[in-house]
Parts: structure tokens; C-alpha cells; sequence
């Protein structure tokens, strides 16, 4: 018999692009947003968003936006919900003393004050925070200081719950052909260790170039690192992903993305580009929500190993079965930066070149459905076949069990499959299309494949 394999485009997505969340005027870039006491809370420099004025912090009561946190708070980068609070990591542009920000809901205190000496804000030399995270039952916070609360701290911090303490000799140096700015821009927990990356070029006075992992006793690197900023990290399917605006970790060529295997950074599979020309790609933030990677920031074209350009703007995603969607070709003209689940849909925050903010929601639930692309999913060789088919792609990604199923959900063949099974014999089968399901991993959950059976020759 004769095989030809398609894949079968599960779980399927909605081909629309993502719509305006609310109507009106948002004056300034949406950073991020946050889950907070039942509510939705948004922050970046906006201080009006779809015509409501709310300043740099804003809460959704549902059917519009109000002020989120009632004080003095400067344009903001980052929200946690650690403990009972709020955290807000704000921006300061014109001075040299920042604060990290507590709102528990009804009142703003501040945490630690955070100094940069000799600021300049026409080189982004000013006492900003840019993350704020929870390690080993601490606080800790990243930014653009080199003293927290009059002791010397260089770019990051830790809050033990009575004072503020160092992460070794903390980070230093920036990549050339920029400002001299350490600009650690976020950490992530991975495998029990904390994860920084940013602009800097060394942490504990180690050459780290971006990123680096504090064990809680003393700074690593991570492999080579790369060879600009790097703005976001994100943890998917337990495996580590790195985005920014870099271009290669040592001799590895990337566009703007990176995944750690353990020993070093590698291409996975796709990244981004931007068809102007010079405008520069970035990744801003990688986010799992679901059976997805959320991959977002400025960009209009991914690109796969093969060489093709897909038309997707601003947010994409992947998921386990390695399947890229493109959200119907994204969003148009806008970065995005900011990215949280809502109401059965993901929200979407970001904004235009000019300035100007954007909200926007992406329903995967009401929309007409597309075919995903497939570049990154595992294969079944041959294609077309005749009574043998090679699953070493799926046995590779830990799946171990094979059913053949046929259009009326009736199971007509299983086998166990071991690490080593390349090869696989099919039993005779009439003519027809089928489904081979694979289960078994726990890292990419259920897989598929259609098959089409045709008569021999």
C-alpha cells in the first residue's frame, strides 16, 4: 500500500486578528498586565487608556477602566502580585532616586528607594526598576541603581522581609554601540535558579553578555550568552526561552530568539524579522498561557528554518505540537509587549510607533478556523509510504504509545514505543483517510497525524 501524511491541525485556533478591547483614545504604550485581587490591572506610560484617565496605573472594573492605585506613581514596566500586594516597578526619567511600589489594594507604600549616581536621562541613566520577582521567599528587583537604601547594589536586589541585601557583586558592563546602561529588563525562576537577562555584559564579574543564573549562592553564565539586549525569558514546556534583539549567541546564528538545552543556547525553529528597513525586530515578552508560547514585540514577519516568511505582526504563537499561529497575521503596525489571558481570549497591550497605546483582544473561540503552520511539528517519514512509516521525530519527543484511529473513532491498531523506535509497520488497510494519535509525553502532551491510505499499485 501507498501512504501519504498530512497533519492533522490539532487543537484547532481562530483565524481572526485580535479586535480593540474598548473604544477610545489610550495616549501611551500598555507595558504589562496583572491579575490582581479578582481584577485586572494594566500599567506602562499611559495615563489615559480608551478615553478613561487613570495615570500609569490602571484597573478594569469590567466594563471600563479606572485609576488603579491611588499616589504618586511614575510611568510603569512591570507588575507582580507577591503575597497580599502589588508590586509596580515604575520608570524615573528625570531624577536620580526611584522607589519599588506596594499597593495593597487601597493604599501605596514604597519598599526600598533605589539610586543611580550621575543620572542622564538623555542616555537612559536614570534610577528606574524594571522587574520585580519572588526567589527563595524573597523579593527581589532589577533595574537601572547602583545603591538600595544607601548600600551599594549594582542592578539587582533582594528584600529578606527586614532590609535589603546583595546578589553577590551583583551586574556591570553594557554591550557597545549603546548607552552605557546595565538595563536588566526581567528575571524568571528556572529549574530553582533566578534568571536575569538585559544589556549587561557581566554578573559577579563573570562574562555573562545578557543573561545570567544566580543559584542562590553565586552568579553562572549561560553558555555564551548573546551578542545584544536581551528583554525577555519564559519557561514553556519546561524548557527556557530567551527573546530580545540579538542576532547570535557565539557562532549560533538567531532572529531575536533562543531556547537553553542545558549546555547552550540554540535555535528553535523559527524568529522574527521586520520588513522596513531599519527597523529593528525585537522580542519583548514570552508567556505560557495554555498549550502555548506566547511570543510578543516588534515585528512583522516570523521566519522559519527553511527559509520561508510568514506574515505575522507583533504576537505569535507556538504550541507543543510545535505549531506556529499567527493570530490571523496579528496586529498591524502595533508592538506588543503586554500579554494575559481574559475571559476565554488573550489580551493584548502595546501601541504604535507614535506613541500612542493599544488594547486589543484576540477570541480564539467565535472566529473561523485556519490551518496552522507546521514547520515545527514532528514528521512522519516516509511521504508518501507503503507499509512502513518512521516515528523517530515523535519517539525523540518522549511520546510512547501509537493508535491508529479511524474516521469513525474506532481504534484499529496500537503499539508501545520505545526511545530507540524509528520504524513502525502499518497493518494492511483499506483505502481512506486515518488518524495516528501519540501520547506518552509529558512535556508536548497528545499529538496527531492524518494519514491517507491509498490502494497499491
Amino acid at each position: 500500500m501507498r501512504i501519504l501524511f498530512l497533519l492533522l491541525l490539532l487543537p484547532l485556533w481562530a483565524a481572526a486578528q485580535p479586535t480593540p478591547f474598548c473604544t477610545g483614545t489610550t495616549n501611551g504604550f500598555v507595558v504589562d498586565f496583572a491579575e490582581y485581587q479578582g481584577e485586572l490591572y494594566a500599567t506602562g506610560f499611559f495615563t489615559k487608556i480608551c478615553n478613561q484617565t487613570t495615570g500609569y496605573v490602571a484597573r478594569w472594573n469590567g466594563t471600563q477602566w479606572q485609576q488603579g492605585a491611588q499616589g504618586g506613581i511614575d510611568e510603569g514596566h512591570a507588575l507582580e502580585v507577591i503575597g497580599d500586594a502589588l508590586l509596580i516597578a515604575t520608570y524615573e526619567f528625570g531624577v536620580d532616586t526611584n522607589y519599588v511600589v506596594r499597593w495593597n489594594g487601597t493604599t501605596l507604600s514604597t519598599l526600598g528607594a533605589v539610586y543611580r549616581s550621575n543620572p542622564n536621562p538623555n542616555q537612559s541613566q536614570t534610577a528606574s526598576v524594571y522587574d520585580i520577582i519572588e526567589y527563595a521567599g524573597e523579593i527581589v528587583v532589577c533595574g537601572e541603581f547602583n545603591r538600595v537604601d544607601g548600600q551599594a547594589m549594582s542592578g539587582i536586589a533582594r528584600w529578606n522581609n527586614q532590609q535589603w541585601d546583595t546578589l553577590g557583586s551583583g551586574l556591570s558592563g553594557s554591550f557597545a554601540g549603546g548607552p552605557a546602561i546595565l538595563y536588566p529588563h526581567q528575571m524568571t525562576v528556572f529549574d530553582g535558579d533566578l534568571i536575569v537577562c538585559g544589556n549587561f555584559l557581566k554578573a559577579g564579574g563573570q562574562t555573562v553578555n545578557g543573561i545570567a543564573r544566580w543559584d542562590g549562592q553565586q552568579w553562572h553564565p549561560m553558555g555564551e550568552g548573546f551578542n545584544s539586549t536581551v528583554y525577555g525569558l519564559g519557561v514553556f514546556n519546561g524548557q527556557l526561552y530567551a527573546g530580545g534583539a540579538f542576532t547570535a549567541s557565539g557562532a549560533t546564528p538567531l532572529e531575536c530568539l533562543a531556547r537553553w538545552n542545558g549546555s547552550a543556547w540554540e535555535y528553535p525553529g523559527f524568529g522574527v524579522q521586520h520588513s522596513i528597513a531599519g527597523v529593528q525586530p525585537f522580542i519583548h515578552t514570552l508567556r505560557q498561557i495554555g498549550d502555548s508560547l506566547f511570543v510578543a514585540g516588534g515585528f512583522n514577519r516570523v521566519s522559519l528554518e527553511s527559509g520561508d516568511l510568514l506574515t505575522g505582526s507583533g504576537v505569535v504563537a507556538v504550541n507543543s505540537a510545535g505549531q506556529i499561529n499567527l493570530l490571523g497575521g496579528g496586529t498591524l503596525n502595533k508592538d506588543i509587549e503586554a500579554v494575559i489571558p481574559y475571559n476565554g481570549g488573550i489580551l493584548l497591550g502595546g501601541g504604535a510607533n507614535t506613541g500612542s497605546g493599544y488594547v486589543g483582544f484576540w477570541n480564539p473561540q467565535t472566529s473561523a478556523l485556519e490551518d496552522l503552520s507546521d514547520a515545527l511539528a514532528p514528521k512522519v517519514r516516509p511521504n508518501p509510504a507503503r507499509d512502513h512509516i518512521d516515528v523517530s521525530d515523535w519517539t525523540a519527543r518522549g511520546y510512547r504509545l501509537l493508535r491508529l484511529i479511524d474516521l469513525r473513532g474506532q481504534t484499529l491498531f496500537d503499539t508501545v514505543l520505545k526511545p530507540e523506535t524509528g520504524e513502525v509497520v502499518l497493518p494492511d488497510l483499506p483505502a481512506g483517510l486515518y488518524a495516528l494519535q501519540f501520547d506518552g509525553s509529558r512535556q508536548y502532551g497528545r499529538g496527531h497525524c492524518l494519514i491517507s491510505v491509498l490502494p497499491n499499485k
